[in-house]
């Protein structure tokens, strides 16, 4: 790549500048994108059947003092914030049968739509580490939006609610996952995020990144 950035997203050129380099004053992007090719090479070479933007988004809750680029480990336990407990543990009985994991507990949600990740926190590009599954619906674009139209999908079509939704996922086609824009959900131990900070100044230093990531 080259080119070094701050985390407001200008662009230096000049030697022997101590600046944050893209996203981190002690990674360099060159040495992010090796660390990224290293650690997550399953879900890059996956990914590299996609056409188009290759971004997987997922909105971090910060208080900007982090640096961009983090390891997350993913809980095994995650809590329902919005869905009652009892709709999530139903939920992950449903989706323990149908793919073996439970996807409400122990999964971390990305999607490649830009806006519906900002609503939860700072933007940031998703990449798993290391071997991942992952589920999606081309009918559900975000789970707890769909979940309060429940009781009205019951009396309408005099159906199992829950069981419809779990029918709906699927555990392939990572390309259609990426295009759908929907919610995806991912099963793995860690994962990076990487934060352009100031998004709104830094959409062709993204492409670049990506391009650079994926050659």
């Amino acid at each position: 790549m080259g080119r070094k950035m701050d985390i407001s997203g200008r662009v230096f050129n000049g030697p022997g500048m101590r600046l944050k380099q893209y996203i981190n004053e002690e990674k360099s992007a060159e040495e992010i994108i090796q660390i990224l090719k290293k650690d997550c090479w399953p879900f890059l070479s996956a990914m590299k059947k996609c056409s188009g933007s290759k971004n997987f988004w997922r909105g971090v809750i910060s208080d900007y003092s982090d640096p961009g680029f983090l390891k997350k480990r993913v809980r095994q336990d995650r809590k329902p914030k919005d869905i009652g407990l009892d709709l999530h543990k139903t939920l992950d009985k449903l989706f323990l049968k149908k793919f073996g994991w439970k996807v409400r507990s122990s999964g971390v949600f990305a999607t490649s739509d830009m806006g519906m990740a900002i609503g939860y926190g700072e933007l940031c590009l998703f990449f798993p580490i290391g071997k991942f599954k992952f589920v999606w619906s081309q009918h559900i674009d975000d789970l707890w939006s769909y979940t309060r139209r429940l009781a009205s999908l019951h009396k309408e079509r005099n159906i199992d609610p829950q069981k419809q939704i779990v029918d709906w996922y699927q555990d392939n086609n990572l390309c259609g996952a990426l295009y759908s824009g929907n919610e995806v959900t991912f099963n793995c131990k860690e994962y990076y995020v990487v934060s352009p900070r100031d998004y709104k100044l830094s959409y062709h230093d993204i492409d670049d990144f990506i391009g650079d990531l994926y050659r």
